[in-house]
């Protein structure tokens, strides 16, 4: 499976979460400064322009299915839990209200 953000890509492949494109709030699950919006233009010490593993992860499950929003990722696992990556700015990694804002490395919710 596959999904597109506004400017990332999610790719599972074997079971395993692939990520690139831009990463200005954690949304590749890579470390980012969270200082970028979403109009700066690319930076290449945050962002991937190759696909690269998704931090945070279990490496003991296989990923079954992913889904981009905007500047935020979802993954459902195939143990049936759902993590996040990403902007958390609106809640929208379901992380509650005391995580922070740009979220880079997936968080199990």
């Amino acid at each position: 499976g596959a999904s597109l953000g506004f400017d990332h890509t999610a790719v599972i492949a074997d079971g395993r979460l692939l990520m690139f494109g831009k990463n200005n709030c954690g949304q590749c699950a890579q470390p980012c400064s969270g200082q970028r919006n979403d109009k700066a233009p690319p930076n290449m010490r945050e962002d991937l322009r190759l696909p690269r593993p998704a931090a945070g992860l279990p490496n003991c499950l296989r990923a079954k299915s992913v889904s981009c929003g905007g500047a935020h990722t979802l993954a459902l696992m195939e143990d049936g839990s759902v993590w996040s990556c990403g902007d958390h700015s609106g809640g929208q990694c379901g992380q509650g209200p005391g995580a922070p804002k740009c979220i880079n490395a997936f968080r199990s919710i």
